[in-house]
């Protein structure tokens, strides 16, 4: 289980956290709220609502009967687009910093001081390190850039088709991965 952190005054989610931690910030509980949430969770695509009380949240799922455009289709896309990937080592996180910090890794490990005994640390996508040697960070690298590829395909494809059906899809629908991922 994963918590989202949210503004008490406007109930904006600020970010996805692995737990709460109110000792870092005195100000910390003035400022924010906690909700724990599913680890598959994706805060973009949901509110909060503090309209009844700011400490007492009610999560707001996107909105079941609305019906999507193009504008909104593009966007859930997009969001899809940046969700880790899995490779034979586990998740990894696969947006475009991510991907571009792995590939200078790759490219000057050698000149990495942070190598230790010829092995380099990575986050990954949980939030777990593990210790990759460069032909491992490599094989990662490619492994995360063909599943990141092969899902990028899949989802511009399921845009085009989800806005051609008549009538349109949902948000509720369109706002499941996994809807986007059937290849029925």
């Amino acid at each position: 289980m994963k918590h989202i952190l949210y503004l008490l005054t406007t109930g904006q989610i600020e970010q996805l956290i692995e737990r709460p931690n109110d000792s870092a910030d005195p100000t910390y509980a003035d400022h924010y709220g906690c909700y724990q949430v599913d680890d598959d969770f994706v805060p973009e695509l949901y509110k909060v609502d503090i309209t009844v009380d700011p400490h007492v949240p009610i999560l707001l799922p996107p909105s079941d009967g609305l019906l999507v455009n193009w504008e909104d289709i593009k966007n859930y896309r997009n969001i899809f687009e940046q969700v880790p990937v899995q490779t034979s080592y586990g998740d990894i996180d696969v947006d475009a910093i991510a991907m571009e910090r792995l590939a200078i890794a790759i490219k000057q490990y050698l000149f990495l001081p942070t190598l230790q005994n010829g092995k380099l640390a990575w986050k990954m996508a949980d939030n777990s390190i593990q210790l990759f040697n460069q032909v491992e960070l490599s094989d990662l690298y490619e492994q995360a850039d063909k599943a990141r590829s092969v899902r990028a395909a899949c989802l511009h494809v399921k845009a085009e088709q989800f806005n051609a059906m008549d009538p349109a899809p949902t948000i509720d629908f369109i706002s499941k991965l996994n809807n986007w991922t059937d290849q029925s």
